[in-house]
């Protein structure tokens, strides 16, 4: 992994355009009163996927996995302030992961648990990704980096919910319902990726 590649102003501000577009029209859709979520939780064959994810413990393993790299390698990387992790943040990266994929999925209702790795991974793990390569562990680094981040993500999921007319309560629905009412959370948790290392970048000339 090469954490020093860098692209260029162009393809940046074309990823930043489609990026905004995207979660701009997803906000519009609820915003005009729009139902098309409604409809298609509604589906007999969309249902049916549904309760065949929740009720299968390996498929369900796996969206949760597969959103889990997504979404905590923008974080951790927006965290970092690095357009890619380095070798050895990877593999602990790929291994950690997985691992607390697992937890989460066989102790799903146990809420000690839950909170356990919540905090495991918003705090913990992008400070041993950041001492592993060799940084130095500041209170700034603590506060503008760890803090702010996991405030903005908090941020993220609270409008998302609120567009969405849910409120601010935990989603008691399925699966795969809970990953299409979270598109908006991956695309803001992408844009702030983007722009943490676009200042970076810019403060650094």
């Amino acid at each position: 992994m090469n954490s020093k590649f860098i692209p260029s102003a162009k393809i940046l501000r074309n990823i930043l355009i489609i990026m905004w577009s995207c979660l701009a029209v997803y906000l519009v859709i609820k915003l005009l009163g729009g139902n098309w979520f409604e409809i298609a939780c509604q589906n007999e064959r969309f249902i049916s996927v549904c309760e065949f994810l929740d009720n299968n413990f390996v498929p369900r393993y796996l969206v949760s996995l597969i959103t889990s790299l997504i979404l905590y390698s923008f974080l951790y990387l927006a965290i970092l302030r690095q357009w890619k992790f380095t070798k050895i943040q990877f593999i602990i990266f790929i291994i950690y992961i997985p691992i607390q994929c697992l937890i989460k999925n066989i102790f799903m209702t146990n809420s000690i648990i839950s909170f356990a790795l919540s905090v495991i991974s918003g705090f913990v793990m992008p400070i041993i990704l950041y001492k592993i390569n060799g940084n130095k562990i500041t209170w700034k680094f603590l506060l503008l980096n760890v803090l702010l981040s996991n405030a903005f993500n908090f941020t993220f999921q609270l409008i998302s919910m609120l567009v969405k007319n849910l409120g601010v309560k935990m989603l008691d629905e399925s699966s795969l319902i809970t990953l299409i009412y979270g598109i908006d959370v991956f695309i803001m948790i992408g844009l702030y990726y983007l722009y943490c290392n676009k200042i970076k970048i810019e403060r650094s000339k």
